[in-house]
């Protein structure tokens, strides 16, 4: 259920970082200076201390910073994002209602 509701609260929301979860306004995020995705730090490895840091350094996310040919900074924590076709609100409401 802790699924269920994680999407029922995501509804109509975009979806960011390697997690593929919207802003839930509680984790801090950054953007990568060069494809300027967000990323919740957290699943990218940033600690809370060194992102608010970070003003004036160039963030690049794992992605850009492989493209680049740079080994990534931080140790990602989200390894394996969920499958891009998660179940929106609709479609978990309906199968609920079905059960």
């Amino acid at each position: 259920l802790d699924n269920v509701a994680r999407v029922l609260r995501s509804d109509k929301q975009e979806l960011y970082c390697v997690c593929r979860q919207p802003d839930d306004l509680r984790r801090l995020m950054l953007a990568c200076d060069t494809c300027e995705m967000w990323y919740h730090m957290h699943c990218v490895g940033v600690p809370n201390a060194r992102g608010r840091a970070m003003d004036n350094e160039e963030f690049l996310c794992p992605k850009c910073a492989k493209l680049r040919g740079q080994a990534y900074k931080y140790e990602l924590r989200c390894k394996k994002p969920p499958h891009k076709d998660t179940p929106r609100a609709a479609t978990v409401a309906a199968l609920l209602r079905k059960a």
